[in-house]
Formats: structure tokens, C-alpha cells, sequence
């Protein structure tokens, strides 16, 4: 897949999950089969966790979960990244919105351990 389109389903991601506030897996597949760039093929689990990740590493943005698997981004965060002016893609990790950068995130979401 050319990098454009990649780029451009992260997007979609994040827009996508901005938007619903908190939204499960099964809700972003049926919003993605209704979007073009799906070509009528779902979002998987795996291509969630692989896009997950590379949202975090390009943009620092990160896709938490909640107890009831429904992922979400932290506005605190984001919020922080704005006052701060960090909206280049950074290789040394995400600032959260405690202000610590490159620390590590635990995944606590349950359903993407389940293939």
C-alpha cells in the first residue's frame, strides 16, 4: 500500500475516534466499510493494532482503551500538545497529558488480545 493512503487512514482513524468521543472496534469497521477507502474490505483487528501503533510513533497521538474496550483519545493530551506547539512528528515519543515524554504505554484494551 503507497504511504499517501496510509497516511490518510491514520487520519481517518484519529478524525474517527476524535469524533465518537469513544467508540469500539465494531463501530470503526462499520464506519470504515462505509468509507471509500475500505474497497468493501473490513478493518481488522490486526490492521487496527498495526495503525494504532503508528498513529502513536508519527504523530504522538495516543488511541487509549476503557474498561469496556472502547478506545478513545485523551483531549488532555492533545490539548497539552497544542499549548506546546508539538505538531511535528517527533522520533523520541509522545508527550502525555502528565507532560512526560517517551514513556511507555501500557495496552490495557482486552479485546485486541483476542485473534
Amino acid at each position: 500500500m503507497k504511504a499517501s493512503a496510509l497516511f490518510k487512514e491514520y487520519v481517518w482513524l484519529v478524525g474517527t475516534i476524535r469524533r465518537a468521543g469513544r467508540i469500539t472496534l465494531r463501530e470503526i469497521n462499520e464506519r470504515w466499510l462505509r468509507t471509500e477507502m475500505s474497497d468493501g474490505v473490513e478493518f481488522s483487528r490486526t490492521t487496527f493494532r498495526r495503525h494504532r501503533t503508528e498513529v502513536e510513533e508519527m504523530f504522538g497521538i495516543i488511541i487509549d482503551c476503557d474498561s469496556e474496550n472502547r478506545y478513545y483519545i485523551d483531549d488532555a493530551e492533545l490539548f497539552l500538545r497544542e499549548i506546546v506547539g508539538d505538531v511535528h512528528l517527533r522520533p523520541s515519543g509522545p508527550v502525555h497529558a502528565d507532560g512526560v515524554q517517551g514513556r511507555r504505554h501500557l495496552d490495557l484494551c482486552p479485546a485486541l488480545h483476542h485473534v
